[in-house]
């Protein structure tokens, strides 16, 4: 089993559609060193902030008043009202997905009365079926996680890199498998799926040094 990852997915609603603040790197500190911003392909009024960890340090750095402190920094220079901030346990390296020119982010909310086991094991036949399409034909690492927030406990998250949404159309086309796992899912869960290409935020010049130490 990899790694368990802890990511951060951080949504906001921005006043003015498709501007990504620009003092977003003015407003970096050392614990930001993994982090991810971009618009949404489906709707550009939605901005996308990433961040990941190492779970086994994750509730250390989601507690501390650094990572409070720089969340609250980066959140003052967006223009705009945040939609969620969520917390995911992803079983797999999400920086593969997180790195390719297009990233995949599907919130499953299970429906009420469905059975979490079931939902489960659904997830994981869909991704052991994404997991087959090789690289060739667009798709770059998959995996899946729980969110870990209290209220939203019944929820999970996919996390899917691919080349383009040409790439994404065509697996899902090519994919009767697939489809049929998705029909199975979509009787037991709500889904809300989105796109967006990644970008790491470049730290301001005389933090340029110890960010490449860290790379």
């Amino acid at each position: 089993m990899d790694t368990i990852t802890c990511l951060e997915i951080t949504k906001f609603v921005l006043d003015q559609p498709g501007v990504v603040p620009s003092s977003l790197s003015s407003s970096m500190a050392a614990n930001d060193l993994s982090l991810r911003y971009g618009l949404e392909s489906q709707d550009p009024r939605n901005l996308y902030l990433v961040r990941a960890w190492d779970a086994s340090k994750h509730l250390h750095d989601l507690t501390s008043n650094v990572t409070r402190e720089a969340n609250a920094r980066i959140d003052s220079t967006i223009s705009g009202k945040m939609a969620y901030r969520i917390h995911v346990h992803l079983e797999c390296e999400p920086y593969t997905a997180l790195n390719a020119p297009l990233t995949e982010v599907v919130v499953w909310k299970m429906r009420e009365g469905a059975s979490r086991a079931v939902v489960e094991q659904l997830l994981t036949k869909l991704m052991a079926i994404v997991t087959k399409i090789p690289i060739e034909e667009g798709k770059y690492k998959n995996g899946w996680g729980r969110i870990i927030n209290e209220d939203k406990e019944r929820q999970f998250i996919v996390l899917i890199g691919w080349t383009d949404m040409e790439a994404f159309t065509t697996a899902v086309a090519n994919s009767p498998d697939g489809r049929a796992v998705l029909a199975a899912l979509e009787q037991v869960t709500e889904r809300q799926i989105r796109h967006m290409p990644l970008q790491k935020v470049r730290p301001r010049p005389q933090m340029q040094q110890l960010v490449e130490s860290h790379l």
